[in-house]
């Protein structure tokens, strides 16, 4: 398998917010939305030493966010 580039792991983090959203019936925190991305982000970093685990995270919780509505403040 070929490394995963910029491109793949920006998509990975918007299928893991959509489904994040499909799956919640209220607004997860950015506590729990960063807990349930970090097997994810275990992974990715171990893939590749140049993956920024904040940055996935921070992603996925604006792309969630913005599905569920708002522009919710990460606690």
């Amino acid at each position: 398998m070929s490394p995963l580039t910029r491109k793949n792991y920006i998509r990975i983090a918007e299928v893991l917010a959509d489904t994040l959203y499909k799956a919640s019936d209220s607004q997860l925190s950015y506590v729990v939305v960063r807990n349930l991305c970090t097997p994810w982000v275990d992974y990715l970093a171990s893939d590749n030493a140049s993956f920024d685990p904040k940055r996935f995270i921070d992603y996925t919780w604006d792309v969630y966010s913005l599905a569920m509505g708002s522009e919710t403040v990460k606690k």
